[in-house]
């Protein structure tokens, strides 16, 4: 039974690079790396007072699950049988519904110095989906400067699992990340429809403002037409081909002139979803800043949203008998 209390660990690298973890959500509440004055900052933008975190549900650094992303008509069917999930966003679901992984208590299965295990059990027919889901989080340093992100999941029936590591980045702390250079490795991204539900469909960066295979700055998120149906980068991009499924590819680098923190991102996942905080509520956040709009960007590895209902994605369904496996790792270093 897990505890329903707010509590917080610390795990740290022998280079003094540390994270604190919460079990409500599995959030990362701080993510303290070092400048190009060798001086830490938290790179995490949140809140002071835990309670903040049960009443503003932006999804701050949480695991987003079942399904992270929207599933569209909020329904997916499994050998001919129909399943309806809760429809938390309009007539869709987004990020696993009302009270996603990123709302649930998780248990503490081990803690190291460098590292924790982080436990939950989904109910069969939690917001709708089927089978008992057992769910870890391993969240680990290495001391490369590497801070790893390990999911692991099983069910009981067939089922449909996609998660993510929901951080939301600032690498100066806090302030605007229109400052912020980004690069991805990705030619495509995928079409979503009016409702902003994928289709399936991958369209070329080519010629369109989401063309970050070269490293740009984040300075016209807010007055280019293109952006303005999302407010900002709201948009899942195909990863670059990798050789198998287990190898890990390099997704994307952000980076900061300001404190000249970059983070270059690894994952075995074939999507990156890149969120540039376009709806983040104003409200006071940590270290005296104001969190708001385009206060963080959020660089999200999984599976594709929707690829319950769109069969030219690779697929997102769990069996029983196999095991779900995800590693994305944040390499820290210094520009």
């Amino acid at each position: 039974m897990e505890n329903k209390i707010f509590q917080k660990y610390r795990i740290q690298n022998g280079n003094g690079l540390f994270a604190e973890i919460s079990n409500f959500g599995a959030k990362i509440l701080s993510l303290h790396v070092p400048d190009k004055d060798g001086t830490l900052q938290d790179i995490i933008i949140g809140f002071e007072e835990e309670s903040l975190y049960f009443q503003h549900d932006s999804y701050f650094n949480g695991v987003c699950g079942r399904f992270a992303g929207r599933i569209g008509g909020a329904k997916f069917s499994i050998d001919g049988m129909e399943y309806q999930l809760t429809q938390n966003s309009g007539v869709h679901q987004l990020h696993g519904g009302f009270q996603g992984f990123h709302q649930q208590f998780w248990s503490v299965e081990t803690i190291k110095e460098s590292s924790i295990t982080l436990y939950y059990f989904s109910e069969d027919g939690e917001e709708g989906f089927p089978g008992n889901c057992k769910v870890w989080v391993r969240y680990e340093w290495d001391d490369q400067n590497r801070f790893f992100t390990h999911f692991k999941a099983v069910s009981d029936q067939k089922t449909h699992i996609n998660l993510c590591q929901h951080a939301y980045f600032n690498l100066n702390g806090g302030g605007s990340i229109k400052g912020h250079q980004l690069q991805i490795q990705a030619e495509r991204y995928t079409e979503f429809d009016d409702q902003f539900i994928n289709t399936g469909n991958f369209l070329s960066v080519e010629n369109t403002p989401l063309d970050f295979r070269h490293l740009k700055c984040l300075d016209n998120i807010d007055n280019d037409p293109f952006f303005e149906p999302t407010l900002g980068i709201d948009h899942c991009f195909e990863i670059a081909k990798r050789v198998d499924n287990h190898e890990l590819v390099q997704a994307c680098t952000l980076q900061s002139d300001q404190t000249g923190i970059r983070l270059e991102v690894f994952t075995d996942q074939p999507a990156l979803v890149v969120y540039s905080g376009n709806y983040i509520e104003e409200q006071p956040g940590k270290g005296g800043f104001q969190n708001g709009k385009h206060t963080a960007i959020c660089v999200e590895t999984q599976g594709f949203p929707n690829a319950p209902n769109c069969p030219t994605f690779p697929s997102t369904q769990l069996n029983p008998g196999e095991t779900y496996l995800s590693t994305t790792y944040w390499q820290f270093t210094q520009k």
